[in-house]
């Protein structure tokens, strides 16, 4: 209950930010990373086994996709790394690889071509197969995360 109160909380000063200010975009960007995040840890997305036991400097944390797993409709990947301010995630070098695969295991993952951003629409090419991001920040730790896997993708 107690997440569940934090998670309503974010969602209500996001609107209240997007209704009154455009100016706090840098502070959406925050809160739209900490509601996914709440949303990963509160929906079970994030097991214990999925976070690194030591927590480094800028150390990617945790990588999710949000959005509907169906062809044409866009899936966007966020992710957390320790240590960031507000003006590192605009700044940083990251790289971007939206992967495929036949399970939700990640059987027989491929790189999906020219998928490098942090948006990805799914197309007929990706129709029940299951979609994953993996985030690589250029940093002392050069650290690499890959979501789990979502979908089967619907038509």
């Amino acid at each position: 209950m107690k997440y569940l109160n934090i998670f309503l909380r974010v969602i209500k000063n996001t609107v209240v930010l997007e209704e009154t200010n455009q100016k706090h975009k840098l502070m959406k960007l925050n809160l739209n990373l900490l509601k996914s995040f709440i949303l990963a840890l509160f929906l079970g997305a994030c097991s214990t086994d999925d976070a690194p036991t030591d927590i480094l400097e800028n150390d990617i944390r945790v990588v999710v996709i949000s959005g509907t797993p169906q062809v044409g409709e866009e899936l966007t990947a966020f992710y957390e790394v320790t240590g960031f301010t507000t003006l590192d995630y605009e700044t940083a070098t990251t790289a971007i690889k939206w992967w495929s695969a036949e399970d939700a295991s990640g059987t027989n993952p491929i790189i999906i071509p020219n998928a490098t951003s942090r948006t990805f629409t799914p197309t007929a090419n990706e129709v029940e197969k299951f979609i994953a991001v993996e985030v690589t920040v250029e940093n002392s730790s050069n650290g690499s995360r890959r979501s789990r896997y979502t979908g089967a993708i619907n038509n």
